[in-house]
């Protein structure tokens, strides 16, 4: 006889590098939060930000305010400034199988986290690339890389360098990564092409 339980979802690590951000911070946030995805742990890690700064107290009132065990948010100040030390530290003390980045004046569309993680479960894939829109440029069209589409990393280069040509290869923000298969992190010598750098050594 099958049992009824089903397992508990996998938990969804969301690492947020924050630094004067204080107009877009909670938007942010709340674009997380409004997930339908049952189990995600936000990571806010402020980088070069005072411990009074704004974006400082708008991180601690969120991490305060969520008494969700669904919803968690925890805060970190970081020592080395820099993104790719933000997303680092992020990286270290994420305790999800999944982890995702957004950054802090981005929004996450609703059911985004759901949708990865199932098409990563079912594709039993290692990475899962998802398409976004430019605020910024209203006209144009949503980016999608492929729809329905799996490669097969070894055996399909030329689909890695359509990849990279098209654009979905320099931002880790649109991608759901397994913390199992981190192994180099983000380059802090690196001030161009560290998330490049990051994607192609995952």
């Amino acid at each position: 006889m099958e049992s009824d339980i089903k397992p508990k979802p996998e938990t969804v690590s969301v690492i947020m590098p924050v630094y004067k951000a204080q107009k877009t911070l909670g938007r942010a946030i709340d674009s997380i939060l409004a997930q339908d995805y049952p189990d995600i742990e936000i990571l806010t890690v402020l980088n070069g930000e005072e411990d009074d700064s704004p974006c400082s107290r708008i991180c601690r009132s969120y991490e305060k305010g969520c008494v969700s065990d669904a919803k968690r948010i925890r805060v970190f100040q970081s020592d080395e400034k820099g993104v790719s030390a933000a997303r680092n530290l992020g990286i270290e003390n994420a305790k999800g199988e999944y982890i995702a980045f957004l950054d802090s004046d981005d929004v996450m569309l609703p059911g985004a986290i759901g949708r990865m993680v199932s098409r990563m479960e079912k594709d039993e894939s290692g990475l899962v690339i998802a398409g976004f829109e430019r605020s910024d440029k209203p006209k144009d069209a949503p980016r999608l890389p492929y729809a329905d589409k799996v490669i097969d990393v070894p055996g399909e280069p030329s689909e890695m360098q359509r990849l990279y040509i098209e654009d979905f290869l320099n931002m880790p923000w649109n991608k759901l990564y397994k913390r199992e298969y981190i192994g180099d992190i983000f380059p802090t010598a690196l001030s161009l092409g560290e998330d490049l750098r990051f994607n192609l050594s995952y």
